[in-house]
């Protein structure tokens, strides 16, 4: 099983956002990376069998159109929402190696992605590329029978 662990686009600044945080949309810039994230190689068909976002506007409308183009529904979780509100990160790791057998798209945001990779390496699971969490970049998780085990960092989509 692979988890595609992908930070939401490029959102609106904060300091220009006068509504909740959990409404903040994407950018222009953020929603031509949702777009390209939505073609990119998956795996073959049928391999990514669900999208799980938080319930942040910025990350749903990330993996939207992923979804659309992989024929399914997103499903929200206030697990991976910011701040770790709803989940202890151990706990989360849990439900995530649980998700198997079949590959899936989740989207979080900038501080809950890299305590979850902080976590799962603590597990022994190793890592090809920095530890970065840039806007609309994607880590690839391997899991097998014991957890995570090998993880992959790919950029975010030149535009």
């Amino acid at each position: 099983m692979r988890l595609h662990l992908i930070r939401h686009g490029q959102a609106r600044p904060r300091r220009e956002w006068r509504g909740p945080d959990r409404g903040r949309p994407l950018t222009k810039k953020g929603r031509r990376q949702a777009q390209a994230l939505a073609t990119r190689d998956w795996g073959p068909p049928g391999t990514v069998a669900k999208v799980i976002s938080s319930p942040y506007l910025r990350c749903v409308e990330t993996v939207s159109p992923a979804a659309e183009h992989l024929g399914l529904e997103v499903v929200t979780d206030d697990r991976l929402a910011e701040g770790l509100y709803s989940a202890d990160p151990s706990e989360l790791v849990q439900w995530l190696a649980g998700l198997g057998p079949t590959d899936s798209l989740i989207c979080s945001h900038g501080d809950v992605l890299p305590e979850l990779l902080r976590l799962m390496s603590l597990r022994g699971m190793t890592m090809d590329g920095p530890m970065a969490c840039r806007k609309a970049s994607v880590w690839t998780v391997e899991f097998d029978a014991e957890g995570p085990r090998h993880a992959r960092y790919t950029p975010p989509p030149v535009l």
